[in-house]
């Protein structure tokens, strides 16, 4: 176990690259192969959270399918804008392999590439095969961390206790949605209550969470090794349809001798929140098409934008 000492639990400003890999998983979208949502999605880890600032940085990129001729035009019309099943035009191939080409010519960035179509489970599983430290840090390509909500959360102390306390795998970042989330589970989630831990000055209160979830998470690695990956996966499959859906049946069955140690971090306002991938357009194009643009959209984009100039320019 790496321990956290000194400056390491009291400040935001610490360095936990020994300690945290950070992995985003990255797939085509209708933006590419503008890099604007993931460098939002990047940039909003680091303006949250200073400590996270010289982590590695993972981006695990699925692979593709060109949809060929054959295809019914209708098919390919969707796969304009989205993906199915892993397949896309040649011209949403060539501009994601644009795109994947622009991430890897950042050196501050590992980018491990998927060769074929694999899905979200077997691409996040490839690239965590490469990471070193003890924990790691999860993020979909469209999740957008807020730095408000986050601002009394002192992350390294956070993770210190994670690490220190056997029974803490995964601490989710909550979403909008996350109280439907619980409301749903009440019922299996009825022998579990609010863990609260204090450290000093921190005290952060955790809920728990009846499955594991691919939303913005911190786990353990030793976790995804011995409980998420020690099952099998098919191509296309998502943990939370899968083992989630499982860990939930047998927390309802046994109640919390099933509990594999999964938390929300508990806050008052959301912290994470969807950027809608197959979706997304950047924002000069949204504003030359007269759509409604929101300031803090803009404000993220200009501030991701800053933040990837920086570490180019800095090759760091």
């Amino acid at each position: 176990m790496v321990n956290l000492t000194g400056d390491e639990v009291t400040g935001q400003s610490s360095n936990l690259s020994s300690v945290v890999t950070i992995v985003i998983v990255t797939s085509p979208t209708a933006s590419n192969p503008n890099t604007e949502m993931i460098d939002r999605c990047i940039a909003g880890v680091v303006r949250s959270f200073a400590a996270l600032k010289s982590c590695p940085i993972i981006i695990a990129c699925d692979g593709v399918q060109v949809v060929d001729d054959s295809v019914p035009k209708k098919h390919q019309q969707q796969a304009k804008t989205k993906r199915i099943f892993g397949k896309c035009t040649k011209e949403s191939f060539d501009r994601y392999e644009e795109y994947c080409k622009a991430l890897e010519a950042r050196e501050w960035l590992i980018v491990d590439r998927q060769t074929e179509w694999k899905g979200f489970a077997l691409t996040l599983w490839s690239a965590l095969k490469q990471v070193t430290t003890p924990l790691v840090m999860v993020l979909p390509h469209d999740y957008e961390l807020s730095p408000s909500a986050l601002v009394k959360i002192e992350i390294c102390g956070m993770l210190h206790e994670m690490m220190e306390f056997t029974d803490i795998n995964y601490i989710g970042l909550p979403n909008p949605r996350s109280s439907t989330l619980k409301s749903r589970h009440a019922e299996a989630l009825r022998d579990l209550h609010t863990r609260t831990i204090v450290r000093g000055d921190m005290e952060i209160s955790l809920e728990p969470m009846a499955m594991w979830k691919e939303n913005p998470h911190f786990a353990k690695i030793e976790a995804y090794q011995s409980i998420v990956f020690s099952r099998h996966y098919k191509r296309g499959q998502f943990i939370e349809d899968t083992l989630g859906q499982e860990m939930l049946a047998n927390i309802k069955e046994k109640g919390r001798d099933a509990f594999h140690g999964t938390y929300l971090l508990s806050l008052d306002l959301p912290c994470s929140f969807h950027m809608d991938g197959p979706r997304y357009l950047p924002i000069l194009e949204r504003q030359a098409l007269h759509y409604s643009v929101q300031d803090f959209e803009v404000e993220a984009a200009e501030q991701a934008s800053h933040f990837v100039s920086k570490r180019v320019h800095n090759h760091i």
